[in-house]
């Protein structure tokens, strides 16, 4: 058992905070994962109530009424006024509920508790990214890059780590020359990370609201940054031009650059 503010200040302390929920999209992504987790009761969520304001999570932002399981938010008047989430494990479940084994249901949307319960035994941290930035690097333009020379393959394993050409025989995708190129292949582009290395099967991210860190591929470039649906690149011949989000996967990232046939659905947000 552990309570809200106990929880928020461990979450702070570890670098991060309790989580929030930003827009639909994002609550589609928590309940899927939630699915997973698997605790002995309840977790903190970072929202709470008062009698002036009302529901808000930790920055103020006011905690939308559709993201609570029914009847929750009306509890805050018996003094449930702290935001949990439902990750109890089945085993759990059914027992809370004195159901049939595997009968018991997880509440789909937020709930509420007092400040300390012993039905809430964990809490949902999240982390904001730490190595964000405003432009990328194609790695397949970087003449120097270990991976070009095999520098970076292990040779016992084979493997080839971080986010980087992993096999052998990508080597010869590398870009030699700016010449070579041409108006079609690309430098740099808007993204999230430092670098990237995109590939023609890179699945398309989840949301454009910030591109996908934790993708290696063109994900980490697909961010709706102003709202047209499309991001600056520059190109080996000196151009820059404005690029529509799917368009990303017809440009020649690598010299053996291939076009997939079926681009990627792109969310809408």
């Amino acid at each position: 058992m552990i309570s809200w503010r106990s929880a928020r200040k461990d979450a702070e302390k570890r670098g991060g905070k309790l989580a929030t929920i930003d827009n639909d999209i994002e609550l589609e992504e928590f309940q899927k994962a939630a699915k997973k987790f698997k605790t002995w009761g309840y977790s903190w969520m970072g929202t709470h109530s008062d009698s002036e304001n009302g529901w808000r999570w930790l920055d103020g932002r006011e905690a939308n009424e559709n993201y609570f399981a029914a009847g929750e938010m009306e509890k805050a008047a018996d003094g449930n006024i702290y935001g949990v989430y439902d990750t109890r494990s089945k085993w759990m479940r059914d027992r809370d509920e004195k159901a049939k084994e595997g009968s018991g249901k997880q509440k789909d949307g937020l709930g509420s508790m007092p400040a300390i319960h012993r039905k809430v035994t964990a809490y949902i941290i999240e982390y904001e990214s730490s190595a964000m930035s405003s432009y990328m690097m194609n790695s397949w333009v970087l003449s120097g890059h270990d991976n070009k020379k095999n520098r970076n393959c292990r040779p016992k394993s084979g493997q080839c780590p971080d986010n980087h050409p992993r096999m052998k025989n990508e080597k010869h995708q590398f870009w030699i020359s700016s010449e070579m190129g041409g108006s079609n292949a690309p430098i740099f582009t808007e993204g999230v990370w430092a670098d990237f290395t995109p590939r023609e099967n890179d699945a398309a991210p989840k949301s454009l609201g910030g591109g996908d860190p934790m993708s290696t591929g063109i994900a980490r470039a697909c961010l709706n940054r102003y709202q047209d649906f499309a991001n600056n690149v520059s190109f080996m011949d000196g151009h820059v031009e404005s690029v529509k989000l799917p368009d990303l996967w017809t440009l020649k990232w690598h010299r053996h650059w291939k076009t997939p046939a079926n681009l990627p659905e792109l969310p809408k947000q």
